[in-house]
């Protein structure tokens, strides 16, 4: 799993077809939202653990759903 300065709606993507989920949002990314990570069989919770403390966002998983936080 791999992004190189994805914007927001590219990473959401990845992230629902890498591990079988859907993402909803509530709030607005911002427009200079852009991520650098890479990440070899990691689970999806360590996966947006990392991403909320770089981002400063906050989520939730529930069954087959990712809520996040703007």
């Amino acid at each position: 799993l791999l992004f190189d300065g994805a914007d927001f709606q590219t990473f959401r993507k990845t992230i629902e077809k890498w591990y079988g989920v859907n993402i909803e949002v509530r709030g607005t990314a911002p427009d200079n939202w852009n991520i650098r990570a890479r990440y070899q069989r990691a689970a999806l919770p360590h996966v947006m653990e990392d991403v909320s403390f770089n981002k400063n966002i906050k989520f939730q998983i529930e069954d087959k759903t990712v809520f996040i936080t703007f």
